[in-house]
C-alpha cells in the first residue's frame, strides 16, 4: 500500500511539474509577443505602404496583382492596410510579378 502511495505521489508531482513548466513556457512566449507587438505592427504597416506604392508605380490594380499571385482582391486590400499578411511564398511571387528584388519590398 505504501509503495502504491509513493507511486501515486510521484505521478502527481510529475503532473504538476509538467503543468508548471508548460505554464512558464506559455507565459514567456506571450510576454515576448507582447513586447514586440508594436514593432511588428509598425513593420507590417511600412510593408503595406511600400507594397501599395510599388504596385501603383507598376500601374497594377489590386485586382490585377491578386490574379497574378493567386489571391483575392480583398486579401491584397487587407495586406495593403496592414490587417492581413502574405505568406513568404506569396511575397516572393509578388516580387517576381512586380519585377523587383525581394529586398525592395522591405525598403522602408
Amino acid at each position: 500500500m505504501f509503495l502504491l502511495q509513493v507511486q501515486h505521489d510521484n505521478y502527481i508531482n510529475i503532473y504538476f511539474s509538467n503543468y508548471i513548466n508548460n505554464f512558464i513556457v506559455l507565459y514567456k512566449r506571450r510576454k515576448a509577443e507582447s513586447m514586440y507587438k508594436t514593432e511588428i505592427k509598425e513593420i507590417k504597416y511600412k510593408f503595406a505602404r511600400n507594397l501599395a506604392k510599388i504596385r501603383k508605380s507598376k500601374n497594377l490594380t489590386q485586382e490585377n496583382l491578386a490574379e497574378l499571385i493567386g489571391v483575392y482582391r480583398e486579401h491584397i486590400a487587407k495586406v495593403e492596410t496592414g490587417k492581413r499578411n502574405l505568406s513568404f511564398d506569396k511575397i516572393i511571387l509578388t516580387s517576381i510579378v512586380l519585377k523587383i528584388e525581394l529586398k525592395d519590398l522591405f525598403k522602408f
